[in-house]
């Protein structure tokens, strides 16, 4: 019973793209009508036989005259500037030759010159070297004698040098000596001039005076040193008295506080009683080894005190400076900012790993989408046997970490009988360019639903003429379709092969197409091209 709708549905799907081109082909049927409607209005009531047809032939007839007239036009511009330029030519050679037949002639009347000038300068040459042989002549004589002169002349030259060396050396020490014997003649002049005799004088009778003086002290100072020697022997004598008077007054003093001592044992004795004097010694003993430990510990403690307490002053200070006196608040704070971030720090690995997750199943999504596409394309393009299909892998890189980023990598493989292979090195350049293609025009269609310009360069490099066909085939049906969609699309197509252009214009009706070629010149030119 589901063998008929099948058949129906499998009909329809087939004929669905020749149904979107028929009613595209009649839209534009109409609107052609309403134009030469139009334009059969805007002729004048006479009318003329021409019809459309007539009128575009005349025009092509009119474009290939006005062709024609460009090239022959533009072909008698350069035959006019080969001509000028070989009349500039022509005319820089005649200026050329007119200065060099000027420079002939001027040359032709300075040679005159020159050979009238050549034959006076000979003449004098001649006399010139008659005077310089006669004066050669009489030089010789004076030469020689010359030359005896100046050997003469060096040879005295060099005895008056040495002479006059030894001389000069002798000057030289007589000058010295001259000028020691003047300064001691100064040194003396000098020292009569200070009243050094005078004083030389006095000085000899000074030290007579001092001599006799130094005897008479010598005297009075053993006679003293008699007399010093006497009272400190008294004083020796004075000092023992004093030490023997000393040491009594001690004794003495000594005995009193011996006395005195003697009665407060006695009546430490008698209050002490039947108490046993080595026990009491040693817990006095004892004692005083506890008041000293407590004394040490006491030092210590006050000492740790006096630091505390200047360690409680100090961090008094401190707190009191303007960056401390907030500083519960501050900490409190910090505390709370802590807390938050911690907070909002665990909720965003929440929201990362959420985010993953569905940007990961989105991925997923969408390469499914294209593999269905690019599965369809292939089934629908490619006529071969030997692969069923296409699609792209995922090799998801799973190294652990929230903050490691993943990594995506994706290969190509073909699928035959359900085995998959990769596509790299196993598949031939027409199947390469096909696949590509196929998975170009699958993107195109996920990612760039809204861009309205589908692009292909030299899409059919590499294929045979089936797939070439076929090929056309689907990109008129993805024409048709979008036209169905009523979507802005528009398929550019840069290609050489004359033959895949013809097909698809078939398929689908084109008006016109570019054709880029190069003229005479080099240079490009762009041709419309139209559809017949």
């Amino acid at each position: 019973d589901l063998v008929g709708p099948q058949t129906d549905e499998a009909m329809a799907k087939n004929i669905q793209g020749d149904v979107a081109l028929l009613d595209q082909q009649q839209n534009e049927l109409r609107k052609l009508e309403r134009e030469v409607n139009k334009l059969q209005e805007r002729l004048p009531q006479g009318g003329s036989g021409r019809n459309l047809k007539d009128a575009l032939s005349e025009q092509d007839k009119l474009h290939k005259e006005v062709q024609m007239l460009r090239k022959s036009l533009q072909s008698l511009q350069e035959r006019r500037n080969r001509h000028n330029q070989q009349l500039h030519q022509l005319q820089s050679e005649k200026n050329s030759i007119v200065e060099q037949q000027l420079k002939i002639q001027g040359g032709v009347q300075q040679k005159k010159q020159l050979e009238d000038k050549l034959c006076e300068l000979q003449a004098q040459e001649i006399v010139l070297l008659e005077e310089f042989d006669q004066i050669t002549d009489q030089i010789q004589p004076v030469s020689d004698r010359l030359e005896a002169a100046i050997r003469e002349k060096e040879q005295a030259r060099l005895a008056h040098k040495q002479k006059l060396d030894t001389e000069r050396n002798r000057v030289n020490k007589l000058v010295r000596q001259c000028d020691e014997v003047r300064k001691i003649q100064e040194s003396i002049t000098k020292y009569e001039k200070s009243g050094g005799a005078d004083r030389l004088s006095a000085t000899k009778q000074t030290i007579t005076r001092l001599a006799g003086d130094k005897e008479t002290v010598l005297e009075n100072k053993k006679q003293l040193q008699d007399q010093i020697n006497e009272v400190k022997t008294n004083l020796n004598n004075q000092q023992v008295r004093q030490r023997e008077l000393d040491d009594n007054l001690k004794l003495r003093q000594k005995r009193e506080e011996e006395k005195g001592v003697n009665e407060e044992i006695l009546a430490l004795s008698t209050k002490i009683g039947g108490m046993d004097l080595q026990k009491v010694i040693k817990e006095k003993e004892d004692l005083r080894k506890r008041e000293e430990t407590i004394l040490r510990d006491k030092a210590h403690t006050e000492g740790r005190r006096r630091e505390l307490q200047e360690n409680i002053q100090l961090l008094r200070k401190e707190l009191n400076k303007d960056n401390n006196k907030n500083a519960d608040k501050a900490y409190s704070d910090a505390v709370i900012e802590l807390k938050v971030k911690e907070v909002a720090n665990e909720d965003l690995g929440h929201y990362y790993k959420a985010l993953d997750w569905a940007l990961s199943h989105f991925h997923n999504q969408r390469m499914k989408h294209i593999n269905d596409i690019i599965g369809d394309l292939w089934t629908q393009i490619y006529c071969g046997n030997d692969i069923d299909t296409i699609k792209i892998k995922i090799d998801e890189d799973k190294s652990e970490g929230e903050k490691k980023r993943k990594v995506y990598n994706y290969r190509v493989v073909q699928v035959k009988n359900g085995q998959e292979l990769d596509m790299r090195g196993r598949c031939s350049a027409g199947q390469k360019m096909l696949a590509c293609l196929i998975i170009r025009m699958a993107l195109a269609e996920i990612f760039s639903s809204k861009c309205g310009i589908l692009t292909l360069d030299e899409p059919t490099t590499n294929l045979d003429k089936d797939n070439i066909d076929r090929l056309c085939a689907t990109l008129a049906n993805l024409i048709s379709l979008r036209a169905s969609q009523k979507s802005n699309f528009q398929l550019i197509v840069i290609t050489h092969d004359e033959d895949f252009i013809d097909k698809l214009t078939k398929m689908h009706k084109v008006d016109y197409y570019f054709s880029v070629s190069r003229n005479d010149r080099g240079k490009s030119l762009v041709t419309t091209v139209r559809c017949d």
